[in-house]
Parts: structure tokens; sequence; C-alpha cells
């Protein structure tokens, strides 16, 4: 064999076992498994039907021709066939579409059959190859009846005769490692290789393959319907999400509008504020004004009443010189003639008298008129 070269994941393989078949219960799940009669439920969509390379649907059939053929009696208990499964590692086939899957396909075909052959020697052994493409990876089933050809030794002249011998067909299990290695060689020009030796590892049947894919297929459905609670509480805490999102965004808004309220109030507070305090200083300066012309006033009030009385104090003056003069007019119309000449020079002074308190008077009047004038003019000033 080549040399093994590469890491795990490059190296490439091809895997051969098998099993026997002892019952006609058996050989007959053989044939529906192998025409696919029964259910698989591992089996890809809208894949092939299987190929029969070899022999036809009817596998008892064809094991009780060879049977007869070669004058062999089953017994209980005997193997009546070997049942081959070859298959290679999926990286073999993967990637490859028309013409190329084609020829790698009946290039494994052909190396599959021509080990078969070198290995089954006797005609007809081989009673039937079906090709299965509906599974992951391309395979063949390979079922053989183990005839031997020995000499009887119960007869003079020893004539062969044929019989069933599983045990002599594969031998133990150091015989079956190297059949192990005879067969891979048939596949190094593909790049493959029989697996590791005395690996210890154990073929899984169909029926606990299936077990195990029905229960992987109940994990999976466990989880799927896992993540589709997951997935309806996720859309539903994020419905709830959205809801509280646009709660909070009406909230937001509100506040918003709150806000701007609280802004526009504001504003108006500060522009009553500003107003306010404008009319409090028109006020100060009113009251100042008004306290200027209170102020003003009680000075008028105090100078008029100083006029006032002066007023009065010329009246009085005026009226004791008219009564003086009357008297004195009296006085002198009561005298004799010859005495009014004395009498008309008092009268005389006392009409210069009377002339001087008049200009007196009209100088007061005068005087008043101008304080009230004056006054007056300056009362404006200070009510402007």
């Amino acid at each position: 064999m080549a040399a093994v070269t590469g890491s795990i994941e490059e190296r490439r393989f091809v895997v051969m076992r098998f099993k026997r078949i002892k019952t006609w219960t058996h050989v007959y799940h053989v044939r529906r498994h192998n025409t696919r009669e029964m259910e698989c439920p591992h089996l890809e969509a809208d894949a092939p039907p299987p190929v029969l390379i070899v022999g036809t649907a009817d596998v008892a059939g064809e094991i009780r021709h060879a049977l007869k053929r070669y004058g062999v009696k089953h017994r209980p208990g005997e193997v009546l066939a070997l049942e081959f499964v070859v298959s290679a590692s999926r990286e073999v086939f993967d990637g490859l579409e028309g013409e190329a899957y084609s020829k790698r396909l009946r290039e494994f075909m052909m190396s599959s059959l021509r080990a078969f052959h070198d290995r089954f020697k006797i005609d007809g052994q081989i009673v039937s190859v079906a090709l299965h493409e509906d599974e992951r990876t391309p395979h063949l089933h390979v079922v053989v009846v183990p005839l031997i050809c020995e000499p009887d030794n119960r007869r003079k002249d020893k004539a062969p005769i044929y019989r069933l011998s599983a045990k002599r067909v594969i031998g133990g299990r150091g015989d079956m490692s190297r059949e192990q290695t005879r067969f891979a060689s048939y596949f190094e020009h593909m790049g493959l290789e029989r697996g590791k030796e005395r690996s210890g590892a154990r073929h899984v049947s169909n029926r606990e393959h299936e077990a195990m894919l029905e229960q992987a297929r109940q994990e999976v459905i466990a989880e799927r319907e896992g993540l589709a609670m997951d997935r309806q509480k996720i859309a539903e805490v994020a419905m709830q999400l959205g809801n509280e999102r646009d709660a909070l965004a009406a909230e937001r808004a509100a506040i918003q509008a709150e806000r701007e309220t609280v802004s526009e109030d504001r504003a108006r507070l500060d522009r009553d504020r500003e107003a306010l305090e404008a009319d409090r200083l028109r006020l100060r300066e009113e009251r100042e004004r008004l306290a200027a012309e209170r102020e003003a006033m009680m000075k008028k009030c105090e100078e008029a009443e100083a006029l006032k009385k002066r007023a009065i104090e010329r009246t009085q003056i005026l009226r004791d010189l008219l009564a003086a003069g009357e008297n004195l007019r009296r006085h002198v119309l009561a005298m004799a003639p010859e005495r009014r000449t004395p009498a008309i020079k008092k009268a005389v002074l006392m009409s210069k008298q009377l002339d001087e308190a008049s200009r007196e008077a009209t100088q007061h009047d005068a005087w008043l008129a101008t304080m009230i004038a004056h006054r007056g003019g300056t009362g404006g000033q200070v009510g402007r």
C-alpha cells in the first residue's frame, strides 16, 4: 500500500464491513432494505432509486439457486449468506457533479467488484450487488454465499464437494484484518486507504443507527420546540419592549410638551417680571414726582398762607384808613366853616397817608401777583 501522509482531515478511507445472515427471514429484510421496499427515514429526498448491478431483487431466490446449483443444503444455525457494505469517506464524492461524479462512482464500483471477484472465485457465489445513492455517501451492498470447495474424504475418489462455511471464508480476527488491508489495496489509485488496524471501533447496525437517528431527530425536534418557545418568548418580550418603548416615547413627548409649556410660562413670567419691573420703575418715578409736587404744593401753601396773612393785614390797614377818612369827613362836615381849614389840612394829610397806603397796597398787590405768577410757573415745571 502507499505510504500514509497528511493529517486525519486530509486522509480518505475506504470502509468494508459485513454481517452474517442465518435465516430466511433475515434474507427477506435484507431484500426489502436493499431494494428500498421498506421505509428508511434517513434517506435523502429526490435521490435516485437503488441500482442492481449483480442479481435480481429476489435475493432469497438467488441464494436458493446458488445452493441448488452446487448441491448444498442449508442446516439450521448455518450462515446462509454474508452481506458486505462498501463505502468511502464523504470527501471522496463531495463537490463532484455531472461527469466528474459519474466517473468517480464508476471507478469506485469497478474497484469494489474487482476486489470481490478476486476474493470469491466460485462462479455465482456473489448473488447480489446493489448500489445506493440515496444516502449521504454512495455505497454498495454485496451479498455473498459463503461456499467452499474441498475434497470429500468419505469417497474413495476424493471428489470435490461444496458446502457452507462462513468461518472458513471469513476466518478469524487476524484474517479479517488482513482482508481489510487486501481490500483497501484495490483503491490505492483513488488515494484511499484502510482505517486504523485494531482500532477497537464497533460497527453500528442499521437498527442501532436508525435508533440513534431517531433519538437525534427527537432531540432536534425537542430543541426546535424549545427554540420555538424561546423565539415566542423573545417575540413577546420584544412586543412588550416595543409597547414600553412606545409608552416611553409618548411619555417623553408629553414631558417635552410639558417642558415647552413650562418654557413658555417661564418666558411669559419673565416678560411679566420685566413689565412689573418697568411698572415699579414708573411708580417709583411717579412717586418721586408726586413727592416733589407735594413738597412744592406745601411750599405754595405756606407762601399762600403768608400772602393771605399779609393781605389780611393790608385789608385791615385799608379798613382803618377808610374808617379814619370817614370819621374825618364827618368831623369836617360837623365843624364850623371857620374851623374847616385846619381840618381840611388834616384831611389832605390823611389823604396823602391814604395815597401812600394805597400805593403800598398796590405794591403789595403787584408783589402778590408776581409771587403767584412765579409759583404758578414753578409748579407747572414740577408737574411736568
